[in-house]
């Protein structure tokens, strides 16, 4: 059975600044937002894959998987129409690290910020996410769920039928594909 794709984020993603500071426990308020870098939403306080490139780059967090988002927040689509998930890597100090816009509802313009190159950097980093990291098992693919309503990401297992494979509108169609389809949409609706 297909599982929506956010159980598969390998660390907490916080929507914004707010929900992050006022979780329960121990941790410290998210710092000030820093407008020469994209968006980021969720926080690696010890990555797993770190290389050290030596004085240039320094260290660098690899990922093996993370789902890309696109510049206006969405899921990033790939050349298949498909959610493009691909392999990440940001440098050791960005991936430790929240950077959330300063207030909720506020989005910086060049005015804001005066108007020259580094604020036009400024702006247009506030409206760029960074990928998500995601702890995919082997063989496990993110498709768009099936359906003409509103689409999200889902991941399908190793082993389970993608929704092109199990006979689209239109096409023809075999009994067991049919009741496959019937059976998924009533357990995701709550009817089976």
């Amino acid at each position: 059975m297909p599982k929506l794709l956010h159980e598969f984020y390998l660390l907490p993603v916080y929507p914004d600044r707010e929900t992050y500071d006022n979780q329960p426990g121990d941790n410290a308020d998210a710092p000030l937002w820093d407008g020469t870098r994209k968006l980021k939403h969720w926080v690696d306080p010890n990555p797993k894959n770190v290389i050290d490139f030596g004085i240039g780059l320094g260290q660098v967090a690899i990922y093996d998987a993370a789902i890309e988002m696109a510049p206006n927040g969405t899921f990033a689509v790939g050349p298949d129409g498909q959610p493009k998930v691909s392999k990440m890597s940001l440098k050791l100090d960005v991936a430790k690290t929240l950077n959330f816009l300063p207030a909720k509802g506020i989005v910086p313009t060049e005015q804001d910020l005066g108007g020259g190159p580094l604020a036009k950097i400024m702006v247009a980093n506030a409206s760029q996410t960074e990928s998500i990291p995601l702890a995919l098992p082997p063989g496990a693919r993110v498709r768009w769920s099936p359906g003409l309503g509103a689409q999200a990401p889902i991941v399908y297992l190793a082993g389970e039928p993608l929704p092109e494979e199990q006979g689209a509108v239109g096409q023809a169609a075999t009994l067991g594909q049919v009741l496959a389809v019937a059976n998924r949409i009533a357990v995701k609706v709550g009817a089976a």
